[in-house]
């Protein structure tokens, strides 16, 4: 049996403040009264504590800490401050942040105008992975020596390839405001950073934080996602203004897995790649974004994925083209020991968590992953193949929603009636009728007819004048998208106690989807096969046939 997954556990809560009330007549007023101690850490390694109370802005923060490092000195701050892969808005506070103690905050210096006209480094606070020292190195030479960036004429975002001082391409650069419906983005997909992508569920300037969460996801190499970074960029190609983005190592490759035949590829090299594309729940794995080379012999072919921007969405929506390898022979077959226990040992709640740490991936996005990569567990530890549990996973037609969506808000209701409470919303009642509207009066029998209350226009009466409703909701029953006016109360939901429901929903699609295996099975070995009956040219065929041999046909 796979290892139970533990429920995902993202903290968002902050210690609990002490107030002071005046002893005045006036309402008392909340006051924060405990102070934070963050950590702030140098590029040398170097670590400052300090004080700071939950209001302050990250502006006096900063001021704070460099009044701290350099008492002597008075000029105008120039600290940088970094914080799970993002530079801090300086305007927003501490409390915003959720910042604790057990935070450590990333500083640099900002480079002064002027100071290099081309930059190439690792974001301040990020990882560079060891296979991309080198790479690093050769692409800064590069622009150093005046080989500008190169913008590529595929995709729907900026892509730019770096080169080597030998004219080589040796990464690629996606910067984030560049990104489809992003402000600066140079094919004419523009929109506001954070606003609904090209793909449900997945926000705009966040597919290059997907593309590095991939490669981070990846473990011993298993699926040879090319080695990834967040790094800022200056150049005078873009303006002298430094850009942040993802920069991905340039794997030499042969082929597009579209300009070859799926049959050429191992059960091994197709397994891998859709073993990670359950795990992401990528909604974009198409045949341009799957690079072969060719190794030596016939049929050695190796897989490079790249473009894993739509990775992690807020949702389970999938659709069955979104996964190319879903038609493959490959995927029909069973799963191999070793790829078993590679899929045993993957622990999503810790995945979660160093996600959250250095990316500040949402924990909608999050929840996604947990329940994607319990779900391919569980598959696998019940001998199901990838078709099959892909299969449970997309829809077959847009509006029917898939297997595992199903059981997902399944889960929920059921966790909710189990709670006590009513499994939604409680129904609108009607308001009370108040004594303006008028009663009818008891009429003698012999009096003239009158109209009836009951045609009154109800819209002239105060007590039925509702305020205006808003546009008719277009969210199906099933459909589980997200409010943001009910996050917090969402987040609190996902508890244990939802996640034994969904364990146990899943274990019953399992054995359902086992079942039917085992009744085919049995059906096909039980039917009698027809016996081929040989179709053959018959002896007195015509002169001009008289050239063809006897052909037998199955």
């Amino acid at each position: 049996m796979a290892t139970a997954v533990l429920p995902l556990r993202i903290s968002t809560s902050l210690p609990q403040p002490t107030f002071d009330c005046p002893k005045t007549a006036a309402p008392p007023s909340r006051q924060f009264t405990e102070s934070r101690e963050l950590t702030f850490k140098d590029q040398q390694g170097g670590l400052t504590s300090i004080a700071v109370k939950p209001w302050y802005t990250m502006q006096e923060v900063r001021v704070k800490l460099a009044q701290d490092l350099h008492p002597d000195v008075d000029h105008p701050c120039t600290t940088r401050l970094f914080c799970r892969g993002h530079e801090m808005c300086y305007n927003r506070t501490v409390d915003w942040y959720k910042l604790q103690d057990t935070d450590v905050i990333s500083i640099c210096e900002q480079d002064l105008p002027g100071s290099k006209a081309t930059k190439l480094e690792v974001l301040c606070g990020s990882a560079c992975p060891p296979a991309l020292v080198s790479v690093l190195h050769a692409a800064r030479e590069g622009l150093e020596r005046g080989l500008s960036p190169e913008l590529t004429p595929s995709g729907l975002g900026g892509t730019y390839f770096l080169c080597d001082s030998q004219h080589k391409v040796v990464g690629v650069f996606k910067p984030e405001d560049e990104e489809v419906c992003c402000p600066n983005n140079p094919k004419g997909n523009t929109g506001a950073m954070g606003c609904p992508s090209v793909r449900k569920g997945l926000l705009s300037g966040e597919a290059n934080l997907r593309e590095v969460a991939a490669f981070m996801l990846d473990h011993q190499d298993f699926a040879n996602v090319p080695a990834t970074v967040r790094v800022e960029v200056c150049h005078q190609l873009f303006g002298g203004r430094p850009k942040v983005g993802s920069f991905q190592e340039f794997k030499p490759h042969d082929e597009e897995a579209g300009d070859l035949s799926s049959s050429l590829f191992s059960v091994e090299e197709a397994h891998k790649i859709a073993i990670m594309d359950i795990r992401l729940i990528n909604t974009d794995r198409n045949d341009e974004n799957l690079l072969v080379r060719k190794g030596v012999g016939n049929n050695n072919y190796e897989l490079i994925p790249i473009d894993h921007g739509c990775s992690l969405p807020n949702q389970l929506r999938l659709d069955w083209h979104d996964w190319i390898w879903l038609s493959w022979p490959q995927t029909k077959l069973k799963f191999s020991t070793a790829e078993k226990e590679y899929i045993k040992g993957l622990d999503a709640s810790r995945d979660s968590l160093r996600l959250q740490q250095e990316l500040s991936i949402g924990w909608r996005n999050l929840l996604m992953l947990n329940i994607a990569t319990t779900f391919l567990q569980k598959g696998a530890a019940a001998d199901l193949t990838l078709f099959d549990i892909a299969s449970m996973m997309v829809r077959d037609f847009d509006t029917q929603i898939s297997a595992l969506e199903s059981i997902f808000t399944q889960a929920r209701a059921l966790a909710e009636t189990k709670r006590g409470g009513s499994g939604g919303l409680l129904p609108r009642r009607s308001p009370a009728i108040t004594s303006s509207v008028p009663r009818s009066p008891a009429s003698p029998s012999n009096r003239k007819p009158r109209r009836s209350n009951s045609v009154i226009d109800m819209a002239q009466l105060s007590a039925f004048s509702l305020p205006p409703s808003a546009a008719p909701s277009t969210k199906a029953k099933d459909d589980h998208t997200w409010d943001e006016l009910e996050e917090e109360q969402q987040q609190e939901s996902f508890d244990e106690l939802f996640f034994e429901c969904l364990h146990e929903l899943m274990n019953s699609l399992i054995s359902q989807r086992v079942s039917k295996k085992i009744a085919l099975t049995t059906f096909k070995a039980a039917s009698p096969r027809k016996a081929a009956s040989p179709r053959r040219i018959p002896m007195e065929a015509p002169p001009c046939f008289a050239k063809f041999e006897w052909e037998t046909f199955d």
